[in-house]
């Protein structure tokens, strides 16, 4: 049974993970983070990557139908993009973070159509990107398109919204009041 301040749903525990990421950070944990960093999602042995789980994902959040290693590989892509900014991590629309970027509208439509390690690949180039620039790291759509790569509905709804908020952006007129 969970403890009773365990996160219940997938976004407050991403909320937590970003959270304890952040704290890392705060902490000057560097070398935790490093791991994160350079963690291998094929076999994610890393301390910092288990303490992360283990304090921040409920058992229940594992169950799905690739099973509970196919679940923590996810994860552990998802641990690996939110330490690549843990002090810019936002809840921000990730299209709208890749307008502001200048990501070009075709990796958008690569991006949103990858499937599998494409898409794990195309992830993790697009939050690389992110966090080099001056732009927050919109880590629960990032973990979404991870996370939900096995649900067609709902990754598609996801991938919609991104789409959407992206063109909004470049819709929306430039900000004048430099």
């Amino acid at each position: 049974m969970p403890a009773p301040d365990a996160p219940a749903t997938l976004d407050e525990a991403l909320d937590g993970m970003a959270a304890a990421v952040r704290a890392l950070l705060l902490r000057e944990q560097t070398g935790p983070l490093a791991e994160l960093r350079r963690l291998d999602p094929k076999a994610p042995l890393a301390p910092a990557f288990q303490a992360l789980l283990a304090n921040c994902v409920p058992d229940h959040l594992f169950a799905t139908a690739g099973g509970q290693d196919a679940m923590t590989r996810r994860f552990a892509r998802v641990a690996q993009v939110m330490a690549l900014k843990p002090d810019g991590l936002s809840r921000k629309p990730l299209g709208t973070v890749l307008h502001a970027i200048g990501y070009p509208q075709t990796r958008l439509a690569m991006l949103l159509n990858a499937q599998g390690p494409t898409l794990d690949d195309l992830v993790r180039r697009a939050a690389r990107r992110i966090a080099l620039s001056d732009e927050p790291l919109p880590y629960r759509e990032f973990a979404a398109l991870i996370l939900r790569a096995d649900k067609p509905g709902r990754i598609e709804a996801l991938r919609l919204k991104i789409a959407r908020d992206y063109h909004r952006a470049a819709r929306a007129p430039a900000d004048t009041t430099a």
